[in-house]
């Protein structure tokens, strides 16, 4: 985290931040939440704000990589707080309102110190094949790891089988299924391995990188993943590709 404050100004969106911060507390505070969300809503605000602190101290001299993920966990912590807001009605709904400007400033402000992601002087590998059973589909963008395909390792604790590691959840499928996944990928066959892990797998979103308007695989960065709330509770995920498409990835 990062060691100093920020600047005690009203022109500093982040000091803003921390004010609001400081007042959505007192809120959950307040309220006739029961002890234990009381705290963990509490939690989720300091949260949010110490994401932004640490996006903001090593935005435009650290890895930009890191800048992007601490951004991505307080945009994530941001929408959990916003739906904890709306759950408290008025008064909550009415900080929600305040939250949402002074959050996508404070974005905005650190998303401008951030290098873009440099753009391959040739387009990325639609598919990439480490081993018979081991895959790779880069962002169609910029190159960088979206989703791994390989079998579950001894590292796996949970998952079992074929493992489908995407931008927002890593699904295990059933070994049966390994030959017929294997050649899709062989054959940069995207929209069929989609097809079968919505329809036939039951996954909702299927492919969660993958964008079927598109038939192209984004990352995280490049689908604009945008994650949704109930009452501080994960609901689902959507993303927007660079085209416009939006779709729900993850359910």
């Amino acid at each position: 985290m990062p060691s100093e404050a920020p600047s005690q100004s009203a022109e500093n969106p982040i000091w803003s931040l921390e004010k609001l911060k400081d007042r959505i507390i007192a809120l959950f505070s307040a309220s006739t939440l029961d002890d234990a969300t009381k705290n963990m809503w509490c939690d989720d605000a300091k949260g949010m704000y110490y994401r932004v602190m640490s996006a903001d101290a090593i935005a435009g001299s650290g890895d930009p990589d890191a800048v992007r993920g601490w951004l991505h966990g307080a945009s994530s912590r941001f929408e959990k707080v916003a739906s904890e807001l709306r759950a408290l009605r008025q008064d909550g709904e009415e900080l929600e309102t305040e939250l949402r400007q002074t959050f996508a400033t404070c974005h905005r402000m650190i998303a401008s110190r951030i290098p873009d992601i440099p753009t391959p002087a040739t387009a990325p590998s639609r598919v990439i094949r480490n081993s018979a059973e081991d895959y790779i589909l880069p962002c169609s963008v910029c190159g960088k790891k979206a989703v791994a395909v390989h079998p579950a390792g001894s590292e796996e604790k949970i998952l079992k089988g074929i493992i489908c590691a995407g931008i927002t959840r890593a699904i295990g499928i059933d070994v049966q299924h390994r030959d017929k996944i294997f050649v899709w990928l062989e054959n940069g066959d995207l929209a069929a391995f989609h097809h079968f892990m919505e329809i036939d797998e039951d996954v909702d979103g299927g492919v969660d990188a993958y964008c079927p308007n598109c038939d192209k695989i984004y990352c995280r960065t490049h689908y604009n993943v945008i994650e949704q709330f109930d009452d501080g509770f994960y609901d689902c995920a959507y993303g927007t590709c660079p085209q416009g498409h939006r779709r729900k990835i993850d359910d």
